[in-house]
């Protein structure tokens, strides 16, 4: 049985398949991960080969053998292909970032659509802006990757007491508990944002991403917040980011 569809993609991952051919990782807004193959895409010629490039963005077409249980590129209708993106270090490891999180959990497993359109807005928002906001759009994207992950920690309530949290006092990071506690259950270890830091993030958090990017976080409250997310993402996907690694001083 075959079938050839369309449907939205963005690719996340390319590898080389023989001299010519080049093996692609699409997150498509209907089913999610898909592994695809492009014939030719490694070719002088080849029709693919520029559209099918990390982080291109638009309408695939794809035919599926079930038989042979394999899937191939047969068109792909780009509508961004973020170069600038490719083009700046700190823009393409916080990308990169993005989409090994997604490649190692799955795509979270769950619904894709939603998981689909925070990467491609991200992306967009990341491929206009200066790259001194890489920063600031990761946060936000991390942020809600770790809702539909089902690992954002709660920044109302306790993770030792189940009290609220003050709302005017410091909240401080437990690995152990996977969220916040008082002061009153915290060790000298642990990471510590202080109410402005917590008062920014129940607030832009709950916005949609563009919006939440309008909100000014605190003098340097985003370094220590993208610190505990990152350390949450990368216990989530249960392995190093490489990103986070190879692109150390940059990120």
């Amino acid at each position: 049985m075959t079938r050839t569809h369309a449907t939205e993609a963005i690719v996340l991952k390319n590898s080389r398949i023989g001299e010519i051919h080049k093996g692609v990782v699409l997150l498509t807004a209907e089913e999610g991960l898909v592994r695809a193959i492009a014939h030719g895409a490694y070719s002088q010629k080849g029709k693919l080969r520029g559209t099918t490039n990390l982080f291109c963005c638009g309408t695939c077409y794809l035919y599926t053998d079930r038989a042979r249980d394999s899937t191939k590129i047969t068109d792909f209708d780009v509508h961004e292909y973020h170069p600038g993106i490719r083009e700046d270090l700190a823009k393409f490891y916080t990308a990169s970032l993005w989409a090994e999180s997604v490649l190692k959990t799955y795509a979270t497993g769950g619904e894709a659509q939603g998981i689909y359109d925070l990467l491609v807005t991200a992306m967009d928002e990341l491929q206009r802006r200066d790259a001194s906001d890489a920063p600031l759009v990761s946060l936000h994207f991390v942020w809600r990757f770790l809702e539909y992950s089902g690992l954002q920690p709660d920044l109302r309530h306790c993770a030792v007491s189940g009290e609220f949290l003050a709302e005017s006092e410091p909240i401080y990071f437990s690995a152990r508990e996977g969220g916040f506690c008082a002061r009153d259950h915290a060790s000298d270890e642990m990471p510590v944002w202080q109410p402005g830091a917590a008062a920014y993030l129940r607030h832009a958090g709950r916005l949609a991403l563009r919006e939440a990017l309008r909100v000014v976080p605190p003098p340097a409250s985003v370094p220590r917040i993208r610190r505990v997310l990152y350390a949450i993402l990368e216990d989530h996907v249960d392995s190093p980011l490489n990103a986070l690694r190879t692109g150390s001083g940059i990120l």
